[in-house]
């Protein structure tokens, strides 16, 4: 008998909305995701626009470790088109992390 697919949500710093850059280092047993992370910047009131890139200085920088994995998938949808992803009904949401149990 199978089990149903759920999401289990995973606690994470939250990443940077507009720019998290996010790299992926892995191996056969070890998963490394690196990302911008979403700190609150007391001096943004908002109407001054600021650029972000993998130089720009004083940004915190979320280091999530996975060991061992057994797989992960990197890419689309984007925060816009995630209604049409498939484990969207089971409350995959963005800027989110989940572990899926039972995946099929």
């Amino acid at each position: 008998m199978s089990t149903a697919e759920t999401l289990l949500p995973i606690e994470v710093p939250p990443s940077s909305a507009g720019a998290p850059l996010p790299h992926i280092f892995a191996d056969e047993g070890r998963l490394l995701i690196a990302y911008l992370a979403n700190v609150p910047d007391s001096s943004f009131d908002g109407t001054n626009p600021r650029s972000v890139s993998a130089t720009t200085g004083n940004q915190s920088v979320a280091i999530l470790t996975a060991d061992p994995y057994l797989a992960l998938q990197f890419g689309p949808p984007n925060d816009e088109a995630i209604s049409g992803h498939r484990l969207y009904g089971l409350g995959l949401q963005p800027y989110s992390a989940f572990e899926v149990l039972n995946s099929s």
